[in-house]
């Protein structure tokens, strides 16, 4: 079982967008998948909610999966890094998936704490960082935003916003 833990530096920048995309995406793929809803308004349940039969089932604690007796290929945590149970949760990620809202700006020092937050809790940073609303017709802001990014995380922990 691996655990990927979707986390984000501020609201509403699109981590439970990618947490239920991603687990639908691997159970369309065949995985046996648990996402859990650990951000402030169990935004994913409500969303699942809506969305009807999908191959993933919506758990609110890890201690539900790690007793599940059904085994599962991946769990999902859509997680707010402010949840009382992230320092227990973090350092049993296999991987974290930090997500950065581009229209909102890139503020370093968010960034930072962040960074320093996962470093302390699990031993490392963010394993990749998604950038979200990329609005292509204004490449050159972009750039700038995405550039800054490339400078905290490096380029090789960078998602490409552009499909390839």
């Amino acid at each position: 079982m691996k655990i990927m833990v979707i986390t984000s530096v501020q609201p509403q920048a699109g981590k439970t967008t990618l947490a239920v995309n991603l687990a639908m995406g691997l159970g369309g793929k065949g995985y046996d998948c648990i996402l859990i809803d650990m951000g402030k308004e169990l935004e994913a349940q409500q969303w699942l909610g809506r969305v009807g039969l999908i191959p993933c089932g919506s758990f609110s604690a890890l201690e539900q999966v790690q007793t599940n007796p059904v085994p599962v290929d991946f769990v999902i945590v859509d997680l707010d890094l402010v949840h009382t149970d992230a320092v227990q949760i973090l350092p049993l990620a296999h991987a974290v998936w930090l997500v950065v809202n581009l229209e909102d700006g890139v503020n370093s020092e968010s960034l930072h704490n962040c960074d320093k937050r996962l470093k302390a809790t699990r031993g490392a940073g963010a394993d990749v960082v998604v950038p979200y609303q990329v609005n292509l017709r204004e490449w050159q802001n972009n750039e700038r935003k995405l550039l800054s990014l490339v400078d905290y995380f490096g380029e090789e922990r960078i998602a490409s916003p552009v499909p390839g």
